[in-house]
């Protein structure tokens, strides 16, 4: 969703992303057909920048042109999601694939600020926390990760699921994670 709750953004097995307005049920806008499969997709803070996994990339995209921006590239396997920073300064987005690894990157140049590795098969998942200063991720390893994104160090790990954790979200105030299977 738009940080206004005017729009949603979706991607589907058809590869064409879609922008809709919620306000009128319509379609908006359709971007390009992609190459590759597209999994993730997220709205920067500000609703600046739409980014969209495409396989091993992420194409930034600006939401009210569909003009695209930026693609970003350095994961090993396909990317399945992706998330901005609520800090809208930070220009961070962090992306996790099925190689196993969750990166952040600096959405002005492209480049991998952080490689965070500890998941034991792909990453499913992930969220950032309301304040930025963490990162919430569920993978095919059924375990629910809490990271710190200044260190890119693991702060806990939740097991339970029995199997992979598709979804991972933090409650607005930030002290509940919610994670499902």
């Amino acid at each position: 969703f738009s940080e206004d709750g005017r729009y949603l953004a979706s991607v589907a097995k058809d590869r064409e992303p879609r922008l809709w307005n919620l306000e009128k049920g319509t379609i908006r806008r359709v971007l390009r057909k992609h190459e590759g499969d597209t999994y993730g997709v997220a709205f920067s803070p500000k609703d600046t920048v739409l980014a969209i996994s495409e396989g091993k990339v992420i194409n930034l995209w600006s939401p009210g042109t569909a003009a695209e921006k930026k693609k970003i590239t350095g994961h090993k396997h396909v990317i399945s999601a992706v998330d901005f920073s609520p800090r809208s300064l930070s220009r961070t987005l962090a992306s996790g694939g099925f190689d196993w690894t969750i990166r952040l990157w600096n959405t002005g140049t492209g480049t991998e600020r952080k490689r965070m590795v500890g998941h034991r098969g792909g990453v499913r998942s992930i969220r950032f926390s309301p304040s930025g200063e963490s990162l919430v991720s569920g993978g095919d390893d059924t375990i629910v990760k809490v990271w710190s994104v200044v260190t890119g160090s693991t702060l806990m790990d939740l097991e339970g699921h029995q199997g992979a954790v598709t979804a991972v979200a933090f409650s607005p105030n930030g002290h509940l994670i919610a994670s499902g299977s």
